[in-house]
């Protein structure tokens, strides 16, 4: 069955989080955002492939390189990944 969740994130700036220092403990730096419609591959591929990109898979490769591109880093260099799609059914 189909289910629907939610989440909240508040951000703030770091001058925020040294007035009020109770919030340092459960900071979180945020280095890189990106965000991605489908691409044109969704609607043109066939073959073997068409499951993973149907499913977002070449959408999701180009928002982390330009994410980890943004933030000079390497997957190797994340040790916690939030991932949000904007189509849980897709998930």
């Amino acid at each position: 069955p189909t289910r629907n969740g939610s989440a909240t994130t508040v951000v703030v700036s770091e001058n925020y989080t040294e007035k009020y220092r109770e919030t340092q403990k459960s900071a979180v730096e945020i280095f890189a955002i990106e965000m991605a419609i489908d691409l044109s591959s969704t609607f043109n591929s066939n073959g073997c492939m068409r499951i993973f990109i149907l499913v977002g898979y070449d959408m999701s490769k180009c928002t982390a390189e330009k994410a980890y591109a943004k933030a000079a880093m390497k997957p190797s260099h994340v040790q916690v990944v939030e991932l949000n799609g904007d189509l849980f059914i897709r998930e």
